[in-house]
């Protein structure tokens, strides 16, 4: 919120995948209606059910490589499972202890990833793929925001991307809804 310039700079933290996937339905939206109008768009979104997972492995890497989305600082490695912590520089550089988001957040992406395959490869969610995978995905976030250490607009007792997160979830939810 301090710095407004940083939020189209990927290397600074900008376009979250909120961002990114806002864009990327207007975009189609916008192909379908005006461009190209004999595109199925619910095709288009079911196939977007594998790059929502992918696009966040994408992020969470970046983010590793770029110091950004990083963990919350703790005292002690030893206090928490070896899988949930290490150290890391944050995006001033200072290398401290604390919780490992950008590999929590890309094992989540391998996950949901995971079980988009199988439900493709099994014919599972036909037609729902989509909403699964965005709900999957904001679930996982959602948890993520609670360890990270970046910061964020506060509201409520959340991160202003939890809550961001959550919308998202109860798009997914009714993507499924609608198409149940």
């Amino acid at each position: 919120s301090e710095h407004t310039d940083e939020i189209i700079q990927m290397n600074a933290g900008g376009l979250n995948w909120h961002s990114a996937l806002t864009g990327g339905l207007l975009g189609a939206w916008l192909m379908k209606t005006i461009v190209y109008r004999q595109v199925n768009f619910h095709f288009m979104l079911e196939s977007w059910a594998i790059a929502i997972p992918l696009v966040g492995f994408m992020g969470w890497w970046a983010c590793g490589a770029f110091f950004c989305g990083y963990g919350a600082e703790i005292n002690n490695l030893t206090d928490y499972p070896a899988t949930l912590v290490w150290e890391a520089p944050a995006l001033n550089g200072m290398v401290a202890p604390r919780f490992a988001t950008q590999p929590l957040g890309m094992m989540w992406a391998v996950m949901v990833l995971l079980v988009i395959v199988i439900c493709i490869w099994r014919g599972w969610l036909a037609n729902k793929r989509f909403g699964a995978s965005l709900m999957l995905w904001s679930v996982g976030m959602i948890l993520l925001g609670y360890l990270r250490g970046d910061a964020m607009p506060m509201w409520s007792g959340l991160r202003l991307d939890q809550w961001l997160d959550a919308f998202m979830l109860i798009l997914g939810g009714a993507y499924v809804f609608w198409h149940r």
